[in-house]
């Protein structure tokens, strides 16, 4: 069973219990309140004639929200840098981009479906260090 916040966004997907609203299903929606019997109070985001309902949670799942795509954050920066085809270490991000968890934000960007190689290189004193690339094909000519 999902537990769900006030303020958290919800979409009614009406699939449990005897109750349910045929006319909500797909709607989203806005957590306001919780009932004794386990019902959810909703503040839907398209107001109709009920604006608000109390329905079972297990008819309710979260919306998930996506940040924009917006230039100025840092992982939009680190992507535009390995896209342009230069390489990234930590030492080159945090100096470039004020990003201090490089390998979180690429580990972010291979999930998104980047492709990304990891090279592990050593500084002069032998410390291991990860370099960041864009993985590219060679086109035969």
């Amino acid at each position: 069973m999902t537990t769900f916040k006030i303020g958290q966004k919800v979409r009614y997907i009406g699939k449990c219990r005897d109750y349910n609203e045929p006319a909500h299903v797909g709607k989203t929606g806005t957590v306001t309140g919780f009932k004794n019997w386990g019902g959810v109070t909703v503040r839907w985001d398209k107001e109709d004639e009920r604006p608000s309902l109390s329905v079972y949670s297990e008819n309710l799942e979260p919306v998930r929200t996506l940040r924009p795509a917006n230039q100025n954050t840092k992982i939009e920066k680190i992507k535009a840098h390995l896209l342009s085809g230069k390489s990234l270490t930590q030492l080159e991000a945090l100096g470039l981009y004020g990003a201090f968890r490089l390998a979180a934000r690429v580990h972010e960007l291979k999930a998104a479906g980047m492709k990304i190689k990891t090279t592990i290189k050593h500084d002069p004193n032998g410390n291991p260090y990860a370099e960041y690339a864009l993985v590219t094909r060679k086109v035969a000519a």
